[in-house]
């Protein structure tokens, strides 16, 4: 399943709202921040050279908050929009930030150039959100796949428990089948912005290792 057709009922959707999807325009950053800085604070793990992976950073919206408050090593940003990956490394280059930066352009719900169990924590925003239900389950099976153990996934989507909407695109009981199916237990399910859930993963121990 393609990423692309995801992107273009995105797209359709936020024009209809007179949103812009390429500019970051949506759920505030200043609104967010704080709540957004508490969850992630509430999920780091002590780890040195720890790696973050940004799923649809487009223009690198929660960059500060990543950084400063997960303090990772490198940030990888992986996106279907390539155009946006210069302002993020410029606006990086102008920070204050000592941090390994890395672009991967997608098509695909396929991380195929992240290698197995080297992410730490993966963190998605306004991206997949209203991913059909299949194409989530391939994303979930790549973050079980890159994800070192006891590495962390939050993940913004549209279930049916979200608030505020009723055009969302997977059921809270599927989503939590299929986290079981892959070992992923979940944490919890958060709803820091306006529409949507952040459903926070981590990568259990394999019962065989």
């Amino acid at each position: 399943m393609s990423w692309t057709r995801n992107f273009d009922k995105q797209q359709k959707y936020y024009n209809s709202k007179r949103m812009d999807y390429n500019m970051d325009a949506y759920h505030e950053r200043s609104k967010h921040a704080p709540v957004i800085i508490s969850i992630l604070k509430s999920i780091k793990f002590s780890s040195d050279n720890t790696t973050i992976l940004n799923l649809g950073p487009l223009k690198g919206k929660w960059v500060d908050e990543l950084y400063k408050t997960l303090t990772p090593n490198k940030i990888i940003f992986v996106d279907i929009i390539s155009k946006f990956f210069k302002i993020i490394q410029k606006n990086i280059d102008n920070s204050d930030y000592n941090i390994e930066t890395e672009f991967i352009k997608i098509d695909t719900c396929k991380l195929d150039k992240i290698k197995n169990n080297s992410i730490h924590y993966i963190w998605s925003s306004d991206a997949i959100t209203r991913s059909p239900e299949d194409e989530l389950k391939s994303y979930f099976e790549e973050f079980k796949r890159i994800l070192v153990k006891d590495g962390v996934a939050l993940i913004h989507i549209v279930d049916d428990k979200s608030t505020k909407t009723t055009d969302y695109s997977i059921s809270r009981d599927s989503m939590i089948n299929i986290c079981n199916n892959l070992n992923l237990k979940i944490i919890s399910f958060e709803t820091p912005f306006d529409i949507g859930t952040i459903v926070i993963v981590k990568n259990k121990i394999e019962k065989n290792n």
